[in-house]
């Protein structure tokens, strides 16, 4: 008697290897691809891919992510995620696969990193000084400018209370022409720009890299005024 629960045990343990390895070899592969760096703001995609196995069956695709915002694609193979804020982050995605065999793994991962957008730097600002002050900010500037050579350099001018726009306009163009003509700076990285007015008259030095919003606004917020 006991031989025999000893086989049937045997027998009903081979009977399930069996039926786990044939369920096993009728698991597809799971794959989820996607962007590894994504710059914050930018509307990333992930998509699964479904390979081998038995395919015979209608998948149901279900999405989480970890940061951001799913603007489109719940219950497809391809999802739209909006970074926007994510800045320093990192996302996962993750999607859970139904309508798979029981003993099939269901689900998968990718993690990707949100970069920081770049931003403008104010190297100096300052107000109405004497020409030996203001020469050897630019002379700095200038020397900024060297040593970040994607860079763009915004000057950017406010006219006092009581000034004038014309004042600024000329602040603008000594600044400009010393930093092209006497410091060799390419007249195409030099970007200017009038501010409003404040209480009193300003100069700001900005260093601005590729793909950083410029400083300041103009009156209207559609275009800087004076830009050159």
């Amino acid at each position: 008697m006991k031989k025999s629960r000893r086989l049937f045990n045997v027998v009903g343990l081979l009977v399930i290897c069996g039926f786990v390895q044939t369920a096993a070899g009728q698991c597809p592969k799971i794959e989820i691809s996607g962007n590894y760096s994504i710059m914050d703001g930018d509307v990333t995609s992930f998509s699964v891919s479904i390979n081998g196995g038995d395919l015979r069956f209608t998948p149901k695709f279900d999405w989480v992510i970890s940061a951001g915002k799913l603007k489109s694609g719940q219950g497809t193979s391809v999802i739209k995620v909006d970074t926007a804020g994510k800045g320093g982050q990192a996302i996962t995605a993750t999607v859970e696969i139904g309508g798979l065999p029981a003993l099939c793994p269901r689900t998968s991962s990718i993690s990707a990193d949100v970069d920081k957008k770049p931003e403008a730097t104010k190297i100096d600002e300052f107000g109405s000084v004497n020409e030996e002050d203001e020469m050897a900010r630019l002379d700095n500037f200038a020397l900024q400018l060297m040593n970040s050579p994607n860079d763009q350099g915004w000057v950017v001018v406010y006219a006092g209370e009581s000034g004038k726009q014309a004042a600024a306009k000329a602040v603008i163009a000594r600044i400009r022409t010393y930093l092209v003509k006497t410091r060799g700076v390419d007249a195409s990285r030099i970007m200017t720009l009038e501010g409003m007015k404040k209480d009193n008259p300003s100069r700001e030095l900005w260093l601005v890299p590729p793909g950083a919003a410029p400083p300041g606004q103009a009156p209207d917020k559609k275009k800087p005024v004076g830009k050159q």
